[in-house]
């Protein structure tokens, strides 16, 4: 699956984690503050825009990744966020 091939992680490793286990340290620790004001302020500036962003593999190595956040309303669960990354075309070549 995706999640193997680009992060090394099995499917059952990362379903009902948080997302910043993906995410390098300096911007996992301030992605709990930006989801906040989004749900404070709704100011969803990253929203339904194409992102180029760094990725986390399950050993630490960085990837470069497009990230598209969408926000999916739901009756019986509220608001889910969902993201869609891909790995930029060339990243492992190097």
């Amino acid at each position: 699956n995706e999640i193997n091939r680009l992060f090394g992680f099995s499917k059952h490793e990362v379903i009902g984690e948080n997302v910043e286990m993906l995410m390098p340290k300096i911007w996992a620790e301030v992605h709990c503050g930006m989801m906040q004001d989004y749900f404070d302020k709704d100011k969803g500036r990253a929203m339904n825009l194409e992102r180029n962003v760094y990725a986390m593999d399950c050993d630490g190595y960085i990837i470069p990744c497009s990230l598209l956040i969408k926000v999916l309303p739901s009756l019986s669960e509220g608001v889910q966020i969902v993201g869609f990354v891909k790995e930029k075309e060339n990243a492992r070549e190097s």
